[in-house]
């Protein structure tokens, strides 16, 4: 089982790699940064200098998260549609090993993304003289789990439907949605009381909080993290 996993793993990066999907990032990733950076050079003080890595860093950080899903996305649609799955699978390969692969390959590049934006950030810092701020690293590290818990939701979306339908899934049926939906039945059912409430109303409402219960959290912790996104200052509690 493991010498499968690591096979398909070396398999799965000459994938990406003959994809030219890494290659068009990194493409972008050097533009944006050039885009990002010039302006700064006719910047004199170090807070023009702090926003413009932080700038730099959400730019670079949406675009790995946006590279990690499709790469999960583009690899397991592309086996599946083109019923290559059945070459892999009667060597014999488990399904579950390289669903695993894909997986662990398309984090693996996302974790090599995200260190490069890292990179380049702490490069910035030392460019223009600044002291480095220890929640760039808390940030990185959190986006990067963030970018995991997409991939491995549109890597199940992606089994079950086509892409596109996959992708339209996450923009409409995620967490967020069944919490305003959830907020809006409690409403409704305080405005009209406990007793009067039809008992299909309260069906949906049981419904719509077992969906939101199982509905992956893409961004857990937000209102705890805000604050160390807008000042870069981090604590050991912020750790915990």
């Amino acid at each position: 089982m493991y010498s499968q996993l690591i096979t398909n793993i070396g398999i799965n990066f000459k994938f990406y790699r003959r994809n030219r999907l890494l290659l068009v990032a990194s493409i972008f990733i050097i533009l944006v940064l050039g885009l990002s950076t010039i302006p700064g050079m006719f910047f004199l003080t170090k807070s023009g200098h702090l926003e413009i890595i932080r700038m730099v860093f959400s730019q670079l950080s949406s675009f790995a998260t946006i590279v990690t899903a499709g790469l999960g996305l583009l690899l397991i649609s592309h086996h599946i549609r083109n019923r290559s799955t059945k070459m892999v699978f009667t060597k014999p390969c488990l399904p579950e090993v390289w669903l695993l692969s894909s997986f662990l390959s398309a984090s693996a590049v996302s974790f090599a993304l995200y260190a490069g934006i890292l990179l380049i950030c702490s490069i910035l810092f030392v460019v223009w003289n600044i002291p480095f701020q220890w929640g760039m690293l808390y940030i990185a590290f959190n986006d990067f789990l963030q970018a995991v818990i997409l991939l491995s939701y549109i890597t199940f979306l992606t089994v079950i439907f086509h892409p596109v339908l996959a992708v339209l899934f996450i923009f409409i049926f995620h967490e967020g949605t069944f919490y305003s939906i959830k907020l809006l039945l409690i409403g409704g059912i305080k405005a009209v009381g406990e007793g009067s409430v039809s008992i299909w109303l309260k069906i949906l409402k049981g419904v719509v909080d077992v969906i939101y219960m199982v509905s992956p959290s893409l961004e857990p912790f937000s209102e705890k993290t805000g604050q160390i996104y807008s000042s870069l200052r981090i604590s050991d509690a912020n750790w915990e």
